[in-house]
């Protein structure tokens, strides 16, 4: 090595060693900390399924979507099945309701 650079790194080890680090801690910030340990228990004391769907599942903006949309999707289909259903034994009804007022020998079996 050249004698600039051994200059400049026993510069640079004096100033490192002269550095004192003096850490000025607020006076309230012991307060502070157990406040963030108490909001934590209090936090924790939820049930565990509400934890896992907060923190989780549900903790990201995508997951959270991506079940929306499902519970949306699945709940459509299910609606669209029902009501198919219901309308399907509505119909039936009326069909048989119609052949009764109109065959004759249906009105006999009324009296």
């Amino acid at each position: 090595m050249n004698e600039c650079s051994i200059n400049m790194d026993d510069e640079l080890k004096k100033q490192l060693a002269s550095w004192k680090v003096q850490p000025e801690i607020p006076p309230d910030f012991q307060r502070g900390v157990w406040n963030r340990i108490a909001a934590r228990e209090v936090k924790s004391s939820r049930p565990h399924f509400l934890l896992v769907l907060s923190n989780g599942l549900l903790g990201k903006p995508r997951l959270a979507a991506c079940a929306i949309t499902l519970s949306a999707v699945v709940g459509a289909t299910l609606g669209l099945l029902e009501s198919t259903r219901a309308n399907t034994e509505d119909w039936k009804t009326l069909e048989a309701k119609y052949v009764q007022s109109i065959d004759p020998y249906q009105h006999l079996k009324s009296y």
